[in-house]
C-alpha cells in the first residue's frame, strides 16, 4: 500500500501556499545561487501546483547539467519537451521572475512549501490509515499499529531514505571513524560500558548491535544494565529503558545508592543513618541527566518499538535497554517463535536507528544440574534465534549464589565474595573472553577489579570451540 497516497476526490483543499512557491520560483530565475540551498530544503513533490511541480523539476534538471537556469534556458527546456503550455505558458514562466524583487527570503518561503508539503501527507497519510483501520484483520491489530507507528516516524523524518552510494564514501567515513578513534581512552568506538575491561574487549556498545545479557535470577543483569545507562548519560548520551519488572522508583532508587555509595536497604527504608544531604545533591545531578525510563508491565514489542522511534527522533535516544526479555509479549501461541520474533524485531530496531539495544533475557535452569553453573550459549532460554539475531551475548555470572558460605556471610576460602565474572559467549565482530569485575552488594552495582590487559584474561569455551 502506497504510504502517502494522493487526495481522494471530495476532500477539502489540503494547506498549500502558491504564493510561496511562487516566490520560490521567481527567486531562483533572479539569482541562481539560491539553487542549492533551495534544494536542500525542498524537492519537486513538495510543491503544491503541479505545473510548479514541473518547473522546479526543469530548473533542477538545467541546474544539474551546469547550465544557467534564466527565462530562455527555461523555457527553451520547455518548449523542447512540450510542456510550455502546461505550466502556463510563456506570460506565466515570465511573471514568476517579477514576483519577488529580491531573493533574501528564500529559505524561509522554500520553508512554508516543505512544510505545508508535510501537513498534506500527514492529512493523507491518516485519511488512508483510518479508512484501512475499518477493513484490517482484527488478528493482525498489532502489525496495523507497528505500520501506523512506523509510517509516522517517516512524516516527522521528512521521508528521508539512506542514498545508494558509491564504496569510496563508507570508505570515507570509515577512516575518519579511525582517526577519530585515535583520541578515544581504550581505542573506544562506541558506548562506554562503564568496566574498563570490558570497554577493551568489547570496544564499547557499537551502533546497530542487539546486546544480550544474560543470567539466572539475582546474578545482576538490571545492575548491569543501569552501569550501562549512567555512563552512557554520564557522557551526555540520552538513554531510554523500559523496565517491565521494577518501577520507574525503584530503578532511580538502585542509582542513587551507587551514585553516593549508600546501601540500597538503608535508601529503601528511609533510615535516619544516611547522608540525606549527598543522597539530595545526587538526585539534583540524576535529574539533569538525559534518561527516559518506561515502566510498563508485559508491554509489547510493537509499543516498544513506536516508543523508542518517537523517542529517538524526538529526544535522539543514543542507547536502548530493556528488562527483560521473558515478560514481553508477541501473542503467538508458540512462545520459542514469540521470543524469536521479538529478538528480530529489536534487531532491526538498532539497526533502523543505528543505536545499540541492550535485551537482558532469563536463561533456563538447565545450568543447575551442571557442576560448572558458568552459563554457555545452549542455556539461553526457550530460544536459539536469540543467539542468532544477537551481537553480542554477554553473562553475568558470580560464584558467591552458589557458595554455600558466602550465602550464609561467613568467610570463604575461594575468595568468591563481591566477584562477578562478565562473560563475552558471543561477539560477532571479535572475540569472546571473561572479564572480571566487582559487585557491590550494598549499593547492587558492578565496578572495576584491578587493572588487567585484555589479552591476559582467559577465553570463553562453549562446546569445546573457542
Amino acid at each position: 500500500m502506497e504510504l502517502f497516497p494522493t487526495p481522494k476526490q471530495g476532500m477539502k483543499i489540503p494547506p498549500q501556499s502558491i504564493e510561496a512557491e511562487m516566490a520560490v520560483l521567481g527567486a531562483i530565475l533572479l539569482d541562481n545561487r539560491t539553487i542549492p540551498e533551495v534544494m536542500q530544503l525542498v524537492k519537486a513533490s513538495d510543491f503544491y501546483k503541479e505545473s510548479h511541480q514541473q518547473l522546479f523539476q526543469y530548473i533542477v534538471d538545467i541546474y544539474e547539467r551546469g547550465d544557467p537556469v534564466d527565462l530562455v534556458s527555461l523555457s527553451n527546456a520547455l518548449k523542447e519537451k512540450g510542456k510550455m503550455d502546461k505550466v502556463g505558458g510563456t506570460d506565466y514562466v515570465r511573471a514568476l521572475a517579477d514576483t519577488v524583487a529580491t531573493s533574501a527570503n528564500v529559505a524561509y518561503y522554500a520553508r512554508t512549501i516543505r512544510n505545508a508539503s508535510k501537513m498534506r501527507r500527514a492529512i493523507f497519510f491518516m485519511v488512508d490509515k483510518m479508512t484501512e483501520a475499518y477493513s484490517h484483520p482484527l488478528e493482525e491489530a498489532d502489525s496495523f499499529l507497528d505500520d501506523l507507528s512506523s509510517g509516522s516516524v517517516l512524516l516527522m523524518e521528512e521521508e528521508r531514505t539512506n542514498p545508494v552510494e558509491h564504496v569510496s564514501k563508507p570508505t570515507s567515513r570509515l577512516i575518519d571513524r579511525y582517526m577519530k578513534m585515535q583520541d578515544q581512552p581504550g581505542g573506544l568506538t562506541g558506548i562506554s560500558t562503564g568496566l574498563l575491561d570490558l570497554d577493551s574487549a568489547l570496544a564499547g556498545w557499537q551502533e546497530g548491535d542487539l546486546i544480550i545479557i544474560a543470567g539466572r535470577p539475582s546474578m545482576g543483569k538490571t545492575a548491569f544494565a543501569l552501569k550501562a545507562i549512567k555512563e552512557a548519560t554520564k557522557g551526555g548520551i540520552p538513554s531510554l529503558i523500559f523496565s517491565l519488572e521494577m518501577s520507574k522508583e525503584s530503578l532511580v532508587q538502585r542509582m542513587l545508592s551507587d551514585l553516593t555509595g549508600e546501601a540500597h536497604s538503608k535508601l529503601r527504608a528511609a533510615s535516619r543513618n544516611v547522608n540525606w544531604s549527598g543522597v539530595f545533591t545526587a538526585a539534583d545531578l540524576m535529574a539533569k541527566r538525559p534518561l527516559f525510563i518506561d515502566d510498563t508491565a508485559a508491554i509489547s514489542v510493537t509499543e516498544v518499538k513506536s516508543k523508542s522511534r518517537m523517542m529517538c527522533v524526538k529526544e535522539n535516544i543514543g542507547l536502548v535497554v530493556i528488562d527483560y526479555l521473558q515478560l514481553m509479549i508477541q501473542g503467538v501461541a508458540k512462545r520459542h517463535e514469540e521470543l524469536g520474533m521479538i529478538t528480530k524485531a529489536l534487531k532491526g530496531l538498532a539497526k533502523e536507528r543505528k543505536i545499540p539495544v541492550i535485551l537482558l533475557s532469563q536463561l533456563n535452569r538447565n545450568l543447575e544440574s551442571r557442576d560448572d553453573k558458568r552459563p554457555i550459549l545452549s542455556d539461553l532460554r526457550e530460544s536459539g534465534e536469540i543467539e542468532e539475531d544477537s551481537d553480542v551475548v554477554i553473562f553475568v555470572y558470580r560464584d558467591e549464589k552458589y557458595c554455600s558460605d558466602c550465602k550464609k556471610g561467613k568467610s570463604c576460602d575461594k575468595d568468591h565474595q563481591g566477584k562477578a565474572e562478565i562473560i563475552i559467549g558471543k561477539q560477532r565482530n571479535g572475540p569472546t573472553w571473561t572479564v572480571d569485575a566487582m559487585f557491590d552488594d550494598r549499593t547492587v552495582s558492578f565496578r572495576d577489579i584491578e587493572k588487567k590487559h585484555v589479552e591476559e584474561r582467559k577465553p570463553y569455551r562453549d562446546g569445546g570451540e573457542i
